[in-house]
């Protein structure tokens, strides 16, 4: 599922994270699940703390375009790159926001607004602030692939 997900940069060289070494699989207990939602999790964080790829610069907009990616998720210094369909298809009010509607506010202070590029009002940035980096990879996550990952459990 990570080959369609942008936000996620390719690692060549190195197995996907499982967290199996922490907690051994055992059928009878649907482990599987847990272990997926931990190795899945690992994944994210791992890219939080990578200095390449994910830091907010002024060329993300062109390394966004090498994955087919339309818009560029931005939360504090980061930045991934997204297809506008995705957020668009599976939340309303994402829609509404990348369709050029007033930001979304809520009352414990996140706020999410479109910035087109300058070159196309379709291509741009979708600016989150209130919310934590980590916070926001998980909804990508899940917009993508439709998994919410359980990070209470265990």
């Amino acid at each position: 599922m990570t080959a369609i997900m942008p936000f996620v940069p390719e690692v060549s060289g190195r197995a996907r994270a499982t967290g199996g070494n922490r907690i051994p699989a055992n059928d009878e207990t649907d482990d599987a699940e847990v272990l997926d939602d931990i190795g899945s999790l690992e994944m994210l964080m791992d890219m939080l703390r990578r200095p390449e790829g994910v830091l907010f610069d002024k060329g993300t907009a062109t390394a966004a375009s090498t994955h087919d990616a339309d818009i560029v998720v931005c939360v504090k210094n980061f930045a991934f790159p997204a297809h506008r369909l995705v957020p668009a298809a599976r939340c309303r009010s994402l829609w509404a926001v990348l369709s050029g509607s007033e930001p979304l506010n809520d009352k414990h202070g996140m706020t999410i607004s479109f910035l087109p590029f300058s070159t196309s009002p379709i291509l741009g940035y979708l600016h989150m602030t209130g919310v934590k980096p980590l916070s926001t990879l998980i909804l990508l996550h899940y917009l993508y692939s439709d998994d919410l990952l359980a990070l209470w459990d265990r």
